[in-house]
């Protein structure tokens, strides 16, 4: 149904309505000083300005007719406050004139004239008025303000929330690699954020009888910390084919990350190139947890040590490489420092014999319930939810 507004108002009726509504001359000064203050034009604003007004003279009137028996200031007041937090302190100010003109002249007309005690009790009302007009006035700005940065902060979340979204869809897309079906490997990835955006890494490429793996953990968490890993994922992708030492490419990439870094921020990373064909495992390791290799021979299992300092701490910096041979049926687990730090709420942290007595008991394993053996001692041993990122990554050769 189409709403057809109604007319605007004429000011000589508005004039005409005030000055019959009011006792005493004064309604006449009291109707052109509220009209001072109206647009002519039709809005809301003016209607309830104008009840408003026309209340008023209605409560005058009744106080005119109840004389001292009916006190009738609480609703000046109440009208004062309504027009004072829907209109500014403008219109409040207006308001209490209208009222304190109102009161007088219905006093006047009841007792013939106005005596002292009067006069001092009306100079108090219309005080208060005034406070009450102008905190009404105050606590609107006050409200609107707050409303107005509300807003303001909720678009500008909801942004952010969108950009985040968008930098976790590329991460991902970074991450999420196939894992490469060879018959002489079986491997398992598990990897969780503790936040919307991570700094952990891993990079797996094969080729032939190559398997490169690659784990990284830059130290931080949230967006400064997945800004460096895609640093470090470009590097990763432009050298890592063409470089085959790993010892030589986690110099380069310290080399090449280190100036554009803060000295807050440094990498642990492991890095192996995998001969599937000569059972032969080429490491070089910057200060990355140790990683474990599951010996099927003994049932025991090795830690992997460092050869080198985190990147990005010095540059230039030397790394070592080493050697390990494997066979048929070891397991090599890489991990990032969340699998192993995430610890109780009374302070204990995992025990670490025991995480390597939980792998040997899964001799002969798949990958896949490594991992998940893995993990779930992992959270046996926590009672809370992660506060890192965490890369599990497990390699069972054949």
């Amino acid at each position: 149904m189409k709403y057809d507004a109604p007319e605007p108002i004429p000011p000589d009726l508005l004039y005409e309505t005030l000055s019959k509504a009011t006792p005493a001359p004064a309604g006449r000064w009291i109707g052109q000083l509220w009209l001072k203050s109206l647009s002519l034009q039709h809005s809301r604003k003016n209607h309830i300005r104008l009840v408003i007004i026309i209340l008023l003279a209605c409560v005058a009137y009744v106080d005119y007719l109840t004389g001292d028996y009916l006190v009738l200031f609480p609703f000046y007041a109440l009208a004062i406050m309504v027009i004072g937090w829907y209109d500014g302190w403008a219109g409040a100010l207006i308001t209490v004139i209208i009222a304190t003109v109102l009161e007088i002249g219905s006093d006047f007309m009841l007792h013939g004239g106005v005596q002292i005690i009067d006069d001092l009790n009306q100079v108090f009302r219309t005080a208060l008025w005034l406070v009450i007009g102008y905190g009404a006035a105050s606590m609107r700005s006050y409200v609107l303000t707050i409303f107005r940065q509300q807003s303001a902060l909720s678009q500008a979340l909801e942004k952010l929330k969108i950009d985040v979204d968008s930098a976790q869809m590329v991460q991902k897309a970074l991450l999420e690699k196939p894992i490469p079906h060879d018959p002489r490997i079986d491997m398992a990835i598990r990897y969780t954020m503790a936040q919307e955006l991570g700094g952990d890494y891993y990079r797996i490429a094969h080729n032939g009888d190559t398997l490169t793996l690659f784990i990284g953990d830059v130290s931080g968490k949230g967006p400064p910390a997945a800004l460096v890993t895609a640093l470090l994922c470009g590097l990763l992708e432009e050298s890592g084919d063409r470089i085959k030492s790993p010892s030589s490419l986690l110099s380069l990439i310290n080399e090449r990350i280190y100036p554009y870094i803060s000295e807050e921020f440094f990498i642990t990373c492991f890095y192996g190139v995998v001969d599937l064909a000569g059972k032969k495992l080429t490491y070089a390791s910057a200060g990355h947890d140790p990683p474990l290799l599951l010996r099927k021979s003994s049932g025991k299992v090795e830690e992997i040590a460092a050869t080198g300092m985190p990147l990005g701490i010095t540059s230039p910096m030397a790394l070592s490489e080493e050697e390990i041979l494997f066979q048929a049926g070891d397991v090599l687990v890489l991990y990032t420092d969340g699998f192993t730090n995430n610890k109780k709420s009374d302070g204990t942290r995992m025990d670490f014999e025991a995480l390597k007595k939980q792998l040997e008991a899964c001799q002969g394993c798949r990958a896949e319930d490594i991992s998940s053996s893995l993990l779930a001692f992992a959270s046996e041993n926590t009672d809370r939810s992660p506060d890192d990122d965490t890369v599990l990554m497990v390699a069972r050769f054949h």
